[in-house]
C-alpha cells in the first residue's frame, strides 16, 4: 500500500530531535540544570552544527529535490535504511564519546555520519539528470561538496591523529584537532541557506522570482561558490589577505541575492502566502547578520574574548540560523504531511491551515525571539545563570514547537495508510502504478 515518501520528513524530525538536544546540552553547560555527565563543550558544537543543522538541512534538501523534480521515491531502499541509521547512529556515538571519554566512539560517529552524506549526495547527483531538475537545486548540490569536504578532511585529521599517537589519541585532544566549522558556515551552510531563501521566502508573500531574473541565478551561484572557495582557501592556509577577499566577495554575494529578490518579484496568482513565517525569517536574518558582522570585527582587530565568541556563535547559529530553520521546518512540515495523504485525493479532505496550527506557531515565535536575547545578555555580563535562564525558556517554548510537529505526525501515521499518491493520474489506480 502506497506511503508516500516520508523519507525527508522523518529526516527533518531526527534534526529537530537534535535541536532539543542541542539546548539540554547547553543548559547543562550553563550549570543551571545539575550535571549527572559530563559533557565537553566541542560536543555541544558538533551536536548543534552536524546534527541540529547538519540533519534538518539534508531533510530539507531531499524535500527540494523531491517537490521540485517530482520524485517518487529515493531509492534504492536498502540506501534509506542506512541513511536513516548512520545519521542516528552517527551523532549518537559522537554524543556518546563525551559520555564514556571515548575517541573511537568520536571516530565512529563521523565515519557513519559521512556514510549518511555520501547516500544523499548519491541521490541528489542522480537527480540532475532529470528533465525536471532546476534552481535552486544547484545550490543544494555545491553545498553538500563542501559538507564532504570538511568531512573527509576531518577524517584524514582523525586517522593522522591516530597514527601519530602511541594508542588511542586522548579524547580531549581528539575533538579539538578538526577542521574549522568556518568552512562550513562560508561554504555549505551559506550555499544552502541562499537555494533555500531564494525558492521560500517569495512564496511566504505570495510571489516568485520572473522567469527573465533567473539567468542571474546561474552566475550568482558560480560567483558564490567562488567566494566560499577563496575564504575557506585563505582560512584553511591562515592567509589574511585571502580570507579578507573571500569574505569581501561572499559578502557581496548575499547582497545580490536580496538585489534579486527585491528587483524581479512578481505575483504568483496561487494561494501560497503565510506571512506569519517573517515573524522567524526577518528576526532570523537580523541576528545572523549581526551575528556574522561581530565575527568580522573580532578577526579584524583581533579580539579573542570568550564571551564575544559565544555571542557570536549563539547570535548567528542559535538565534539566528535557528529561527531560520524553525520557520522553515513549519512550512515544510505541514506541507508535506499534507502533500502526502490530501494532494492525491479526488475528494476534499483536512485543510492546509489545519497542519500549520498558526496560533500555536506564533506563540511559539515570540518566545523563541526573546529567549536568545536573555541568553545574549548573560553572554555579555558574564553570568551563566542568566545564559541558562534564557535556555529553559527558549527550550519550554521548543517543546511547544514541537508538539504541533507531534499533531501533525499523529494525524500521518493515522491516515497514510488511506493516502493516495500525488502523481496518480485520473485513470489510474494505486495498484497499477505503485513502486
Amino acid at each position: 500500500m502506497f506511503r508516500g515518501e516520508p523519507l525527508a520528513y522523518w529526516t527533518i524530525i531526527i534534526g529537530f530531535i537534535c535541536y532539543l538536544m542541542t539546548q539540554y546540552i547547553g543548559m547543562l553547560l550553563t550549570g543551571i540544570i545539575h550535571p549527572a555527565i559530563i559533557i565537553y563543550p566541542k560536543i555541544h558544537q558538533y551536536i548543534a552544527i552536524l546534527g541540529w543543522i547538519g540533519i534538518t538541512i539534508m531533510g530539507a534538501q531531499l524535500q527540494f529535490h523531491r517537490a521540485v523534480t517530482g520524485l517518487r521515491r529515493y531509492k534504492p531502499n536498502y540506501f534509506r535504511l542506512v541513511f536513516i541509521l548512520g545519521l542516528f547512529g552517527g551523532v549518537t556515538s559522537i554524543l556518546l564519546s563525551s559520555m564514556y571519554n571515548s575517541s573511537t566512539l568520536f571516530l565512529m560517529g563521523f565515519v557513519f555520519y559521512t556514510v549518511s552524506v555520501t547516500i544523499q549526495f548519491y541521490w541528489i547527483f542522480s537527480l540532475r539528470k532529470s528533465k525536471h531538475y532546476k534552481f535552486p537545486l544547484d545550490y543544494f548540490f555545491y553545498s553538500q561538496i563542501f559538507l564532504i569536504i570538511y568531512l573527509l578532511w576531518a577524517l584524514f585529521g582523525i586517522a593522522k591523529s591516530y597514527t601519530s599517537s602511541d594508542g588511542e589519541l586522548p579524547y580531549h585532544l581528539l575533538i579539538h584537532s578538526l577542521p574549522d566549522n568556518h568552512v562550513l558556515t562560508f561554504g555549505w551552510i551559506s550555499l544552502t541557506l541562499q537555494g533555500a531563501i531564494i525558492r521560500i521566502l517569495p512564496m511566504f508573500v505570495n510571489k516568485h522570482i520572473n522567469r527573465e531574473s533567473r539567468y542571474l541565478l546561474d552566475h550568482h551561484l558560480k560567483f558564490t561558490v567562488f567566494s566560499s572557495i577563496i575564504f575557506s582557501s585563505g582560512y584553511w592556509l591562515n592567509y589574511a589577505a585571502i580570507t579578507i577577499i573571500g569574505g569581501l566577495l561572499w559578502s557581496i554575494s548575499w547582497i545580490i541575492v536580496f538585489h534579486i529578490l527585491i528587483k524581479s518579484l512578481v505575483n504568483t496568482g496561487k494561494s501560497t502566502e503565510n506571512k506569519l513565517t517573517l515573524l522567524y525569517f526577518i528576526p532570523g536574518l537580523l541576528w545572523m547578520t549581526i551575528g556574522v558582522f561581530l565575527g568580522w570585527y573580532m578577526w579584524i582587530f583581533d579580539l579573542h574574548q570568550r564571551y564575544l565568541l559565544l555571542i557570536h556563535i549563539h547570535l548567528t547559529l542559535f538565534a539566528g540560523l535557528s529561527l531560520l530553520m524553525l520557520g522553515a521546518i513549519h512550512r515544510i512540515n505541514a506541507f508535506q504531511i499534507y502533500t502526502l495523504i490530501y494532494t492525491g485525493n479526488r475528494k476534499e479532505g483536512v485543510s492546509l491551515e489545519y497542519f500549520l496550527q498558526k496560533k500555536k506557531f506564533f506563540i511559539t515565535g515570540i518566545g523563541l525571539n526573546i529567549s536568545p536575547l536573555i541568553m545574549i545578555s548573560g553572554f555579555i555580563v558574564t553570568d551563566y545563570n542568566i545564559v541558562g535562564i534564557g535556555g529553559i525558556m527558549n527550550f519550554v517554548f521548543s517543546i511547544i514547537f514541537a508538539s504541533g510537529l507531534v499533531t501533525n505526525m499523529v494525524h500521518y501515521l493515522k491516515n497514510k495508510s488511506n493516502a493516495i499518491p500525488f502523481w496518480l493520474k485520473a485513470n489510474e489506480t494505486i495498484s497499477q502504478n505503485i513502486d
